[in-house]
């Protein structure tokens, strides 16, 4: 199977991961999974990922100087979805904000979206 991209997972709950992780790689797409922030951004910084699904409870972990001149695709996915953290999530740059209560051919559907979107310059505007 040819690989559909490269993804790199930034979550806290081990149960949405694994569903992530397993539903992406049974469709070709090469998946990571972001550890600690130390860890994470010094991936981000050294690798080019096709799309970065961050936690918004995580999206902190993204808000550095060193990140923000980085060009990813940003998806920002929610347990409690809310208007202050989605507004907070576009000025990040996120190319999208969605809740977790989706199935994996809605997931397929939404990581094939994002990854036909531009990639956008992260940016801190709070």
């Amino acid at each position: 199977m040819k690989e559909q991209g490269r993804i790199l997972i930034v979550d806290r709950e081990p149960e949405w991961r694994r569903f992530i992780v397993e539903t992406l790689q049974k469709h070709g797409y090469t998946v990571y999974l972001g550890s600690d922030a130390q860890t994470t951004l010094r991936e981000i910084v050294d690798d080019n990922f096709d799309l970065i699904v961050v936690d918004a409870l995580l999206l902190d972990w993204l808000d550095t100087p060193a990140i923000q001149r980085i060009c990813h695709r940003l998806l920002v996915v929610t347990a409690a979805p809310s208007v202050p953290e989605a507004v907070g999530a576009f000025r990040r740059g996120a190319l999208d904000y969605v809740s977790k209560a989706f199935d994996a051919p809605s997931l397929l559907s939404i990581i094939t979206l994002a990854l036909t979107k531009q990639p956008a310059l992260q940016q801190s505007l709070t």
